[in-house]
């Protein structure tokens, strides 16, 4: 293998390359007599850190082994939070992120639209919002934390009909 170690965030997969040799077997390291893949390079996703065997053999019919380990780093524990739960037509709420080195905000309406790259905002929705923060780790890793602002539909008010009134009338 071209590597011992390979680091991936999670979700993401990660691609072991085996060199010397015209055929390869991969298996797990716990697990060496199943072979759980025969093409190089050899795609993996795994969802914890991982050690893997590949088998070579030339074309002499001569094998070696080496080992590579697939480590899954930790995503960083994005939360974000707002000033007030709810607000009134017309008020700011102001939101905030916290446990990553950097962040972008969206909306769910509109994901791949950013509206903001702060750790805060203030936003005056018109009606309830949900905003999406994802934040990056120092190890480069990211993850989502999503809230939703809370609009009251405003009151209606409504004082009767109109009247006319005269300089000696009263209501």
């Amino acid at each position: 293998a071209t590597s011992s170690t390979v680091s991936i965030c999670p979700g993401a997969s990660a691609t072991l390359t085996a060199t010397g040799a015209n055929l390869y077997s991969w298996a797990l390291l716990t697990n060496p007599g199943t072979p759980i893949g025969t093409s190089n390079p050899f795609v993996v996703n795994p969802t914890v850190t991982t050690s893997y065997i590949v088998t070579g053999t030339n074309s002499l019919n001569c094998v070696n082994k080496d080992t590579i380990t697939v480590t899954v780093l930790a995503a960083p524990a994005i939360t974000a939070t707002q000033n007030t739960d709810s607000i009134c037509p017309l008020d700011s709420v102001v939101l905030s992120a916290s446990g990553g080195l950097s962040y972008t905000w969206t909306t769910q309406a509109s994901p791949t639209t950013i509206i903001s790259s702060n750790s805060s905002l203030t936003v005056t929705p018109s009606t309830t919002t949900s905003y999406i923060v994802t934040g990056t780790g120092a190890n480069g890793c990211t993850n989502k934390d999503t809230i939703t602002v809370n609009v009251n539909p405003a009151p209606l008010s409504n004082a009767g009909n109109n009247q006319s009134l005269c300089s000696t009338s009263s209501i």
